[in-house]
């Protein structure tokens, strides 16, 4: 499905990863921090709520075997522009020895997953990235 999202100031193209197929955008910010775009098929027995949890921390945890200590912090709801319901989950984990911060923010529009995901070092503020991905709108 056709979306947009307004990105901080400063953000850099990076190369999409060849092993995540539904990722359809990924930008580095200027302090570092990565924001990517997906677009998944919705599975049947995964409602919008647990997307998290049963969607994407199990993905995560396959594909980066150096994370540890990884944490679900909030599984909110929240409201996107155009009264669209989404949710927002934030995730604290370890890089090595590391402390990262996540966050993604997750809508369902025709049979898809739209999710955005931010990441970055722990300890700095990420305010204009999370804006980025809370700003998540469909055409």
């Amino acid at each position: 499905p056709p979306f947009q999202l307004a990105y901080p100031a400063g953000c850099s193209k990076s190369d999409l990863d060849t092993r995540l197929p539904q990722q359809v955008m990924s930008m580095k910010t200027l302090d570092e921090d990565r924001l990517t775009a997906f677009v998944v098929d919705v599975e049947t027995r995964i409602d919008l709520k647990d997307f998290g949890p049963n969607f994407y921390l199990p993905k995560f945890k396959a594909l980066t075997p150096s994370a540890s200590d990884i944490r679900i912090i909030s599984n909110k709801e929240i409201v996107l522009k155009g009264n669209v319901r989404a949710y927002r989950i934030d995730i604290t984990f370890r890089y090595d020895a590391w402390p990262i911060n996540l966050y993604i923010v997750v809508a369902q529009r025709q049979n898809k997953f739209v999710y955005v995901a931010v990441s970055g070092w722990a300890g700095h503020s990420m305010d204009d990235e999370i804006k980025a991905a809370e700003s998540l709108s469909f055409k």
